[in-house]
C-alpha cells in the first residue's frame, strides 16, 4: 500500500475539542502529519467544502451538530472527491447511515479500525488523483499530438479497416482536397490506381496483422482529385486513434522534387568545434606541432543522408590558424566574416510532444548568402576568434530573445558556445553582465554543450555545467551516439537536458541498435529528473518513434525549418477547433 505523503489536511465535524484532539492524536500516531480544522455549523461546512480541497473528512454523529445526512448532501453537491468517515457513538442509527454515500462508518472507540481505514481511503485518493493528473497529462499530450500532425508538412493519416478516420492538411492537398468533409467515404483503396490495388491490399492486410511490424513502405500509383496521377511511397505504422488500433500512414509524392532550400543539418551550420581539438588538454602546450584527422559531415548525392569523411589538418604550431585542407571546399576566412557581419542566425522551434508552458528554440549560426537560406562554411581560426565569434552570436541572439520575450515571457533560447568560451575563468560574469544588460536572468537561456566536449574534458565541462546551474542557467549537451561515457558522464552534471542531435535521431528509425542506446541514455535522463530532446523529426515516422521512447522534446522540419523570425505559434491549439 502507498503510503499517503505531506501533510493530510482535515476537515473534522465535531463539537467536542477533546473527542476531535484524541481522534486527531490516532492519526498521528499512524504516522500522518495532520492540519486540522474543525466545524459543527452547516453553513460553516458549506464554505469549508465550496473553498478549499480536503484529503480527509471525519463527521461524528453527534445530536446538536451538523448531521451526516447534511454533509452527505453538501459532499455531493460541490462533487468533493475526499473520503468521508462516519464517527459513531452507539448503534442506533446504523441503517440509516448505511444508506449515505461515505467511505466507511466507524465506531469512536475502535482506534485500530480508523486508523486502517484511513490509510485504506488515503491511498486511494493518492491513486485517484495520480490517475487524473495522468489522464489530463494525457488529454495534453493528444492535443499537442494532433496539433503537430495538423501543422506537419509530411501528408499523414489515420485508417482504420480501410477507412480514413483522421488526416492532416498536407494530406488533403496531396490529394487535391480542401475539406476533411470532401474525402468523408473514401477509402485508402480510393486513392490507390486500380493497377496497384491487389498489391496495395496485400501489404496492407499482412501488415495490419502483424503488430510487431513497423515502418513498411511500399511504392504505388496514387489518384488524387481531378484525376491527377502520381508515384507515391506510403509508410505503414501500427497506432491508436481515441483508444482504438489503426494504421498511421505517411505519403510522398515522388513526382515532386525535392526543395532546393537548406535542411536543419549539422552541415548547414557553422561549426565551432574544429578548432578547439589542439585546445583540449591543453595539447598545444605539450607538443611542437600537432596533426589532425577531424570527423566532419558531408552532404553526399541525398542532401538526407550525411556521409562521414575524415580530412587531414595541417601541420600547426601551438595557437596558429587551423585550416582545412580540402581542395573542393571553400577555404572560409572567419576574421574576414565576422568585420564584414558575414553571419546570420536562425531559429528552430522545440516544441513539446506533452504540453507545458516552455517556448524553446535552437539557434543556428550560418554564413548569409545570396538566396538568403543561409550556408555552412569551412573556416580558419585561431581560439581568440571562436570566443569572439561566441560573442557575436550571443549579441545577436539576446536581443532577438527580449523583443519576443515581451509578449511571450516564456521563449527560451538554446544557444551554443564552444568549449573554449566555457572553460574561461570570466564566463559566468560575462554571461550574467550581458543578460543582465538587457533586463534578463540566467534562466532565459540555455547553453548548447556538445558531446564531444564533455567527453573530451570531463571535469572542466562537468565544472562548467555547475557553475552555470548555480546561477540558474541550464544546459544542454548534445548525444551523436558515439560517446560511451556520455551516460555517465550526463549522470554526474547538472545539465537540465539533453538533445539526441542529428545525426543520432536520424540512425534510430532503421536502427534497433540506435534505439536501445537511446533509450539506456534516456533511461538515465529520466531517472536524474531531466528532459530530453529529440532533432530531426522530418515526418510522422520519426514522431511516433520520438513518442514512444518517451522524449519530452522534438524538433525538425516536421514542425518548422528554422527560420531567421522568432514567429512560432506554441499556443496555436488555442486558436484550432476540429481536429
Amino acid at each position: 500500500m502507498i503510503k499517503f505523503s505531506g501533510t493530510v489536511r482535515l476537515l473534522l465535524i465535531d463539537d467536542s475539542l477533546t473527542d476531535s484532539e484524541r481522534t486527531t492524536s490516532h492519526l498521528r500516531a499512524a504516522g500522518y502529519a495532520v492540519r486540522v480544522t474543525r466545524l459543527d455549523d452547516l453553513l460553516q461546512i458549506k464554505q469549508a467544502l465550496s473553498n478549499k480541497t480536503w484529503d480527509l473528512i471525519l463527521c461524528s454523529n453527534r445530536p446538536n451538530i451538523a448531521s451526516p445526512q447534511g454533509v452527505n448532501i453538501l459532499i455531493k453537491q460541490f462533487k468533493v472527491d475526499s473520503p468521508c468517515i462516519i464517527l459513531t457513538f452507539d448503534d442506533d442509527d446504523l441503517d440509516s447511515l448505511y444508506k449515505l454515500n461515505v467511505q466507511d462508518i466507524i465506531n469512536f472507540d475502535d482506534v485500530k479500525r480508523l486508523q486502517f481505514a484511513v490509510a485504506r481511503d488515503l491511498n486511494c485518493l493518492l491513486k485517484r488523483r495520480k490517475a487524473q493528473q495522468t489522464e489530463h497529462i494525457l488529454r495534453e499530450s493528444e492535443k499537442r499530438a494532433k496539433l503537430l500532425l495538423e501543422m506537419a508538412q509530411n501528408a499523414v493519416a489515420y485508417v482504420h479497416e480501410g477507412m480514413h478516420i483522421d488526416i492532416n492538411k498536407a494530406y488533403l492537398t496531396l490529394f487535391g482536397y480542401d475539406k476533411a468533409e470532401d474525402m468523408e467515404g473514401l477509402t485508402l483503396l480510393d486513392l490507390v490506381s486500380r493497377k496497384d490495388h491487389t498489391k496495395f491490399k496485400t501489404l496492407l492486410r499482412k501488415f495490419v496483422n502483424n503488430k510487431s511490424e513497423s515502418n513498411i513502405k511500399t511504392k504505388v500509383s496514387c489518384e488524387a482529385n481531378n484525376d491527377r496521377q502520381f508515384d507515391a511511397e506510403i509508410v505503414f505504422n501500427h497506432a491508436e486513434f481515441d483508444d482504438e488500433a489503426c494504421v498511421q500512414i505517411s505519403v510522398v509524392d515522388l513526382n515532386t522534387p525535392k526543395p532546393s532550400s537548406i535542411s536543419n543539418d549539422p552541415a548547414d551550420d557553422l561549426t565551432l568545434e574544429l578548432p578547439e581539438m589542439a585546445l583540449s588538454v591543453d595539447m598545444e602546450k605539450s607538443f611542437d606541432k600537432i596533426e589532425f584527422n577531424i570527423e566532419t559531415e558531408e552532404v553526399g548525392q541525398d542532401p538526407e543522408i550525411p556521409v562521414k569523411v575524415e580530412k587531414p589538418v595541417k601541420m600547426i604550431e601551438p595557437g596558429a590558424k587551423l585550416e582545412i585542407i580540402d581542395e573542393k571546399a571553400e577555404k572560409y576566412d572567419l576574421r574576414a566574416a565576422l568585420d564584414n557581419d558575414d553571419f546570420k542566425l536562425y531559429y528552430q522551434p522545440i516544441v513539446a510532444l506533452s504540453g507545458d508552458n516552455n517556448e524553446f528554440y535552437d539557434v543556428h549560426l550560418r554564413r548569409k548568402s545570396k538566396d538568403n537560406n543561409g550556408v555552412s562554411v569551412n573556416f580558419s581560426a585561431n581560439y581568440a576568434l571562436v570566443a569572439e565569434l561566441d560573442k557575436w552570436l550571443f549579441s545577436h541572439a539576446i536581443p532577438q530573445l527580449v523583443k519576443r520575450r515581451k509578449q511571450w515571457p516564456n521563449t527560451k533560447l538554446f544557444i551554443p558556445l564552444s568549449s573554449y568560451s566555457l572553460m574561461k575563468d570570466d564566463l559566468i560574469k560575462w554571461l550574467h553582465n550581458l543578460l543582465q544588460a538587457h533586463g534578463l536572468d540566467m534562466n532565459a537561456i540555455v547553453i548548447k554543450i556538445s558531446e564531444k566536449s564533455v567527453c573530451r574534458d570531463k571535469v572542466k565541462m562537468i565544472t562548467a555545467i555547475t557553475q552555470l546551474a548555480e546561477k540558474g542557467c541550464d544546459a544542454s549537451i548534445d548525444y551523436c551516439g558515439d560517446g560511451r561515457e556520455l551516460a555517465k558522464n550526463f549522470a554526474q552534471s547538472k545539465a537540465a537536458y539533453l538533445k539526441i542531435s542529428n545525426g543520432a535521431a536520424r540512425s534510430m528509425l532503421g536502427d534497433t541498435k540506435v534505439q536501445e542506446k537511446v533509450r539506456a541514455i534516456l533511461a538515465v535522463v529520466k531517472e536524474k529528473g531531466k528532459k530530453s530532446i529529440a532533432e530531426s523529426i522530418s515526418g510522422a515516422n520519426d514522431y511516433a518513434l520520438a513518442w514512444q521512447l518517451g522524449i519530452n522534446y522534438i524538433q525538425g522540419s516536421y514542425i518548422q525549418e528554422a527560420s531567421t523570425e522568432l514567429d512560432f505559434d506554441f499556443n496555436a491549439e488555442e486558436d484550432e477547433e476540429g481536429f
